[in-house]
């Protein structure tokens, strides 16, 4: 979400100080590719209590998101190589979030239920498809029975017949795609196994869901949509989680 569309939808809940910091930031021509708090308070001539308190009126979890969101709005006024050196600092520090996510996970868990599971369906939508199609292609190699579907109809359709012997995998950024809600909502009731890959954070699909995959939450505006990379990420390690088990497997027996 834009810094403006965030300021648009929380202005009510900012002081009267914090909105003149946010209006005096944006007049600014002084913003560069290593802003941070103490500079932004200096700058401003208010404290850096007050700055964060701002950040998080404004909606941001962190100051990382809001910095991040401040120089792309920004971005015209800042010289190329900073620009680039920012970019690639922001990516460094994402792609290492997201590691740090999936250590924190019990893939164990997740592995052995798609391993026992009678069949196994994927669901996604919108940039998540290329992900889902690749992620059915590969568990069909593990010789896992698997199925990709992006039509709406025939998503709620075929899982619709899944029992609690099955599982599904939701693929979705934010948790809260409406079509995948009421999917999972729907198979829950007839006790399928769910694990959703997705951002951190609370949603809906993560709170229905038997298992969690979480990655870094990337910030979109405009045409600078986010490729799901750490989607991505995550569906990789998934499922080199479950060749090893079946390699290990194999070797024990």
């Amino acid at each position: 979400m834009s810094l403006l569309k965030k300021y648009q939808d929380n202005e009510e809940y900012m002081t009267k100080t914090e909105k003149f910091c946010f209006e005096t930031l944006l007049k600014s021509k002084q913003i560069t590719a290593d802003i941070t708090l103490q500079k932004i308070a200096d700058y401003t001539s208010v404290s850096t209590t007050t700055i964060f308190r701002m950040i998080k009126n404004l909606g941001y979890d962190s100051f990382k998101d809001f910095r991040f969101d401040l120089i792309y709005a920004k971005r015209d006024k800042i010289p190329d190589g900073e620009k680039e050196k920012e970019t690639l600092d922001y990516m460094e520090e994402k792609i290492f979030e997201t590691i740090s996510l999936l250590r924190e996970i019990n893939v164990d868990d997740i592995v052995n239920d798609i391993l026992k599971a009678r069949r196994v369906m994927v669901c996604g939508s919108g940039m998540n498809n290329y992900i889902g199609e690749i992620l059915e292609v590969k568990l069909n190699l593990c010789n896992i029975d698997a199925k990709y579907r992006d039509d709406n109809w025939l998503m709620y359709l075929e899982t619709s017949n899944l029992t609690s012997e099955d599982l599904v995998i939701i693929l979705s950024k934010s948790g809260e795609t409406k079509n995948l809600v009421d999917i999972v909502k729907n198979i829950k009731i007839n006790g399928v196994t769910v694990v959703y890959i997705g951002e951190v954070g609370s949603s809906t699909i993560g709170r229905l869901a038997d298992h969690k995959i979480t990655v870094a939450k990337v910030s979109e505006e405009g045409i600078d949509m986010d490729t799901r990379l750490h989607v991505h990420l995550a569906v990789n390690f998934l499922t080199k989680r479950i060749i090893e088990k079946i390699q290990s497997t194999r070797n024990e027996s």
